[in-house]
């Protein structure tokens, strides 16, 4: 499932998630359904289907928040940040890259951490913060 995500191969990424999402939801593992409905964002994005893509990453984090493993909302949320900066909705995605930082404050993730100050490091660069990007950027690479 991620190799295809991450890839690029959306139509063997939707094959493989119509099989296994399903089966997820039956077992009621939300620690595997939360990546799997995370990844199914590929899909829309892909398409340039923002608000599905949105919409489904908002789903992954509603799962995480029962799943007992809050390790992953953070990178979540500095996706969905991400995803804003892509539509160009800067203060949005600042808002949010703040958000996963803090959401890393009480769960810390070594390499969450890292996208999320790369994801908010680019937006503040992106937008004039050169100051505060460095530092994040730095914390980030550390």
């Amino acid at each position: 499932m991620t190799a295809h995500a991450y890839l690029g191969h959306t139509g063997a990424l939707a094959t493989v998630l119509d099989e296994l999402e399903p089966l997820l939801r039956r077992q009621g593992d939300l620690l595997r359904l939360q990546h799997a409905v995370f990844e199914s964002a590929f899909v829309p994005l892909a398409a340039g289907e923002w608000d599905q893509a949105t919409a489904a990453m908002e789903s992954a984090i509603e799962i995480n928040e029962r799943s007992g493993y809050p390790h992953w909302a953070g990178s979540y949320v500095a996706r969905l940040g991400w995803l804003a900066r892509i539509r160009g909705r800067d203060e949005e995605a600042i808002s949010l890259g703040r958000d996963a930082l803090r959401r890393y404050q009480t769960n810390e993730h070594p390499w969450g951490v890292s996208f999320a100050c790369g994801a908010l490091g680019t937006t503040l660069l992106a937008t004039g913060n050169r100051a505060e990007a460095i530092e994040l950027l730095e914390r980030g690479h550390a």
